[in-house]
């Protein structure tokens, strides 16, 4: 029910569909609450009231009504509050790309309305984040690391992203220099994305937007990241190859397979096809077809989106899907050299040196994870590892 609902294109067969399971009776409370944590509920509510507003219960429909109006209310406010700091940005020199957000809303779903989002996300220049930070402190903003010595310059390192939340706790901003942390072996710079960036002005809000190419493939790389844990994920892909009929299919692939994002490129690919039918060129097909792995990931990636797989997803097993979602060995072994430097992310006790003793905190951070996890790490590792492949 839910995947038919948040179709924003439904043919007669899936329409039909919709009208017979609404008619023999739907689990409501359910219903509202997956809409709601896979971050759909606008989507689901614009299908029902379009189309199946007299198969809905008005009190399930006063539901959704309440929830998509307090939606828009405060996407307005944050697509209001994204303006002034894109303004203020470029008023200090400083060009910059929301992502995310209200940006996504507008330019794939046409109305900010129609899109669940609770901060703010703005791409900037490595260079750029420290003055970044400054102009946005002057509106109000806190971040919430503060920049010391050498710990300072291993987390723009180490890191992708600042957090800064507005003075009344009602903002929260994440000024971002990468997408992904420098573990996992992805980076921007790969993509040149500030010479390619486009002006983009809707009935919204105007703000630099990123090619379609580029969009599809970093949304792809997210939807990695987080283990495409959220059917949002896969319907901004979805819209996006919908809205761009022109999308070139060709530059895409070659700026996956530069960057090392060919299997997560073609695992969103193929969880958009699987899921909303989305038409994919014959050649994107035969990729998919030639990679087994991209198969049993998608499977894996859906056995957990609809329950099937229940089990947690701890430290170890999501890392052994961040090794199997590379298709290169050099990205595969780079990753975990990376991992072994930064460590574990949630641990970063406060480490004060002098810049020039940089070199020496990166030699030291292996030494320091290694006595907190020792051999359990290990073993744990080598457990899971075992278990992925014998599943595959």
């Amino acid at each position: 029910m839910l995947l038919l609902g948040i179709k924003a294109d439904c043919n007669g067969q899936a329409k039909h569909e919709i009208a017979a399971l609404l008619e023999k009776g739907v689990d409501w409370s359910f219903l509202l609450g997956a809409a709601a944590s896979h971050g759909v509920m606008p989507l689901l509510y614009r299908a029902f009231r379009k189309d199946y507003s007299h198969l809905v219960p008005e009190e399930i429909l006063s539901r959704f009504r309440s929830a998509y109006q307090a939606n828009t209310v405060r996407n307005l406010v944050l697509t209001s509050e994204l303006q002034k700091i894109v303004n203020r940005l470029e008023s200090g020199g400083i060009p910059s790309i929301p992502y995310k957000g209200p940006a996504l809303a507008a330019q794939l779903y046409g109305d900010i309305a129609f899109r669940q989002f609770v901060d703010l996300d703005i791409l900037v220049r490595r260079r750029d984040i420290l003055k970044s930070r400054d102009l946005i402190a002057g509106m109000g903003y806190q971040a919430d690391m503060e920049f010391e010595g050498a710990q300072a310059l291993a987390f723009k390192q180490a890191y992708n992203e600042l957090g800064l939340v507005r003075n009344d706790g009602k903002v929260y901003l994440e000024l971002q220099w990468e997408i992904v942390p420098w573990s996992f072996c992805f980076s921007l710079d790969d993509l040149d994305i500030w010479r390619h960036r486009q002006k983009s002005v809707t009935k919204d809000i105007r703000f630099n937007a990123l090619p379609p190419e580029e969009l599809l493939l970093i949304l792809c790389v997210h939807g990695a990241k987080d283990f495409w844990g959220r059917l949002i994920w896969v319907c901004d892909a979805v819209e996006l190859i919908r809205r761009h009929p022109e999308l070139n299919w060709e530059r895409l692939t070659k700026l996956a397979d530069r960057t090392g994002g060919r299997r997560m490129l073609l695992v969103g690919l193929w969880l958009a096809r699987d899921l909303f039918g989305t038409v994919l060129p014959d050649d994107v097909e035969r990729m998919v077809k030639a990679d087994p792995m991209i198969g049993r990931l998608t499977r894996w990636i859906k056995d957990r989106l609809f329950g099937l797989d229940e089990s947690p997803l701890d430290f170890y097993k999501k890392y052994a899907f961040y090794f199997r979602i590379r298709e290169r060995a050099r990205d595969r072994i780079e990753y975990l050299f990376r991992m072994i430097i930064t460590g574990l992310l949630v641990e970063w006790r406060p480490l004060h040196m002098p810049r020039s003793f940089l070199p020496l905190y990166y030699m030291l951070r292996p030494f320091r994870l290694a006595k907190k996890h020792g051999m359990t790490l290990i073993k744990r590792g080598q457990a899971t590892f075992s278990e992925w492949t014998l599943n595959a």
